[in-house]
Protein backbone atom coordinates (compact mmCIF):
# COMPACT_ATOMS: atom_id res chain seq x y z
CA UNK A 1 0.00 0.00 0.00
CA UNK A 2 1.41 3.62 -0.71
CA UNK A 3 -0.10 7.30 0.62
CA UNK A 4 -0.50 9.41 -2.18
CA UNK A 5 -1.46 13.09 -1.23
CA UNK A 6 -2.64 11.57 1.65
CA UNK A 7 -5.05 8.56 0.05
CA UNK A 8 -4.10 5.22 0.80
CA UNK A 9 -3.88 3.07 -2.51
CA UNK A 10 -3.59 -0.91 -2.65
CA UNK A 11 -1.44 -2.25 -5.07
CA UNK A 12 -4.03 -4.62 -7.44
CA UNK A 13 -4.29 -6.15 -10.43
CA UNK A 14 -7.38 -5.42 -12.43
CA UNK A 15 -7.96 -9.07 -12.00
CA UNK A 16 -7.72 -8.73 -8.21
CA UNK A 17 -10.43 -5.75 -8.31
CA UNK A 18 -12.83 -7.58 -10.05
CA UNK A 19 -12.65 -10.28 -8.01
CA UNK A 20 -13.09 -8.50 -5.24
CA UNK A 21 -16.02 -6.91 -6.83
CA UNK A 22 -17.26 -10.97 -7.52
CA UNK A 23 -16.69 -11.80 -4.06
CA UNK A 24 -18.47 -8.94 -2.01
CA UNK A 25 -21.56 -10.05 0.06
CA UNK A 26 -22.53 -6.75 0.10
CA UNK A 27 -22.44 -3.62 -1.66
CA UNK A 28 -19.12 -2.02 -2.15
CA UNK A 29 -17.99 2.21 -2.62
CA UNK A 30 -15.46 1.92 -5.35
CA UNK A 31 -13.21 4.81 -6.29
CA UNK A 32 -11.52 5.87 -9.46
CA UNK A 33 -8.02 7.97 -8.60
CA UNK A 34 -6.82 10.01 -10.98
CA UNK A 35 -4.25 13.36 -10.33
CA UNK A 36 -7.09 15.74 -10.20
CA UNK A 37 -8.86 13.81 -7.58
CA UNK A 38 -5.98 13.60 -5.25
CA UNK A 39 -4.80 16.74 -5.86
CA UNK A 40 -8.28 17.76 -4.68
CA UNK A 41 -7.99 15.33 -1.56
CA UNK A 42 -4.95 16.76 -0.37
CA UNK A 43 -6.67 20.16 -0.06
CA UNK A 44 -9.96 18.84 1.36
CA UNK A 45 -9.97 16.84 4.24
CA UNK A 46 -13.60 16.00 3.64
CA UNK A 47 -12.93 14.55 0.60
CA UNK A 48 -10.11 12.75 1.20
CA UNK A 49 -11.97 11.28 3.93
CA UNK A 50 -14.36 9.70 1.74
CA UNK A 51 -11.85 8.23 -0.82
CA UNK A 52 -10.31 6.83 2.02
CA UNK A 53 -13.01 5.28 3.61
CA UNK A 54 -13.88 3.57 -0.26
CA UNK A 55 -13.83 -0.31 -0.15
CA UNK A 56 -11.47 0.06 -3.44
CA UNK A 57 -9.37 2.51 -4.52
CA UNK A 58 -8.80 1.94 -8.34
CA UNK A 59 -5.86 3.70 -10.08
CA UNK A 60 -7.26 5.51 -13.25
CA UNK A 61 -4.78 8.04 -13.88
CA UNK A 62 -1.06 7.53 -15.39
CA UNK A 63 -0.08 10.47 -13.45
CA UNK A 64 -0.54 8.39 -10.28
CA UNK A 65 1.16 5.71 -11.91
CA UNK A 66 4.11 7.99 -12.48
CA UNK A 67 4.06 9.80 -8.98
CA UNK A 68 3.94 6.46 -7.03
CA UNK A 69 7.12 4.89 -9.46
CA UNK A 70 8.94 8.97 -8.97
CA UNK A 71 8.11 9.42 -5.02
CA UNK A 72 8.53 5.61 -4.02
CA UNK A 73 10.00 2.95 -6.38
CA UNK A 74 6.43 1.52 -6.19
CA UNK A 75 4.87 0.15 -9.09
CA UNK A 76 1.33 0.76 -9.42
CA UNK A 77 -1.03 -0.80 -12.32
CA UNK A 78 -3.41 1.65 -14.23
CA UNK A 79 -7.58 0.21 -14.37
CA UNK A 80 -8.99 3.18 -16.56
CA UNK A 81 -12.53 3.53 -15.46
CA UNK A 82 -13.75 3.14 -18.48
CA UNK A 83 -12.21 -0.19 -18.53
CA UNK A 84 -13.44 -1.13 -15.11
CA UNK A 85 -17.03 -0.48 -16.57
CA UNK A 86 -16.92 -2.26 -19.05
CA UNK A 87 -15.85 -5.49 -17.37
CA UNK A 88 -18.47 -4.52 -14.75
CA UNK A 89 -21.05 -5.01 -17.77
CA UNK A 90 -19.63 -8.07 -18.91
CA UNK A 91 -19.72 -9.25 -15.07
CA UNK A 92 -23.41 -7.82 -15.18
CA UNK A 93 -24.33 -10.21 -18.10
CA UNK A 94 -22.45 -13.55 -16.69
CA UNK A 95 -24.29 -13.63 -13.56
CA UNK A 96 -27.54 -11.60 -14.67
CA UNK A 97 -27.19 -8.37 -12.72
CA UNK A 98 -29.04 -5.26 -12.92
CA UNK A 99 -27.20 -1.96 -13.84
CA UNK A 100 -28.38 1.38 -13.49
CA UNK A 101 -26.52 3.94 -15.13
CA UNK A 102 -25.83 7.72 -13.26
CA UNK A 103 -25.02 10.58 -14.43
CA UNK A 104 -23.69 11.77 -18.09
CA UNK A 105 -25.99 13.78 -20.42
CA UNK A 106 -28.25 12.26 -23.11
CA UNK A 107 -25.80 11.79 -25.53
CA UNK A 108 -23.39 10.00 -23.32
CA UNK A 109 -26.24 8.14 -21.99
CA UNK A 110 -27.57 7.18 -25.54
CA UNK A 111 -23.79 5.83 -26.66
CA UNK A 112 -23.55 3.89 -23.57
CA UNK A 113 -26.90 2.32 -23.83
CA UNK A 114 -26.34 1.21 -27.63
CA UNK A 115 -22.29 -0.30 -26.36
CA UNK A 116 -23.97 -2.02 -23.14
CA UNK A 117 -26.67 -3.35 -25.30
CA UNK A 118 -24.91 -5.49 -27.10
CA UNK A 119 -23.87 -7.35 -24.18
CA UNK A 120 -27.53 -7.79 -23.43
CA UNK A 121 -27.41 -6.54 -19.94
CA UNK A 122 -30.57 -5.52 -18.31
CA UNK A 123 -30.46 -1.64 -17.28
CA UNK A 124 -33.12 -0.93 -14.56
CA UNK A 125 -32.59 2.64 -14.79
CA UNK A 126 -30.80 5.70 -16.37
CA UNK A 127 -30.12 9.04 -15.55
CA UNK A 128 -28.21 12.30 -16.07
CA UNK A 129 -29.18 15.39 -13.79
CA UNK A 130 -30.51 14.30 -10.16
CA UNK A 131 -31.13 15.74 -6.97
CA UNK A 132 -29.43 13.69 -4.73
CA UNK A 133 -32.82 12.70 -3.53
CA UNK A 134 -34.20 11.89 -6.46
CA UNK A 135 -31.11 9.89 -7.98
CA UNK A 136 -31.18 7.79 -4.23
CA UNK A 137 -35.02 7.11 -5.20
CA UNK A 138 -34.75 5.95 -8.87
CA UNK A 139 -31.96 3.60 -7.42
CA UNK A 140 -34.15 2.42 -5.08
CA UNK A 141 -36.59 1.92 -6.97
CA UNK A 142 -34.97 0.03 -9.61
CA UNK A 143 -33.42 -2.11 -7.91
CA UNK A 144 -29.86 -2.52 -9.58
CA UNK A 145 -27.38 -4.72 -8.42
CA UNK A 146 -24.49 -2.59 -10.37
CA UNK A 147 -25.05 1.33 -10.20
Amino acid sequence: MVKLLGVSIERLEQKDIITRIQKAERSLFIVTLNPEILLHAWHDEHYRKILNEADVRVVDGIGIVIMAKLLYGITLKRFPGADLAEELVKLAAREKKKIFLLGGNDEANRRAIKRIKKQEVRITGLGGTFSQEQAMGAINNSQADII
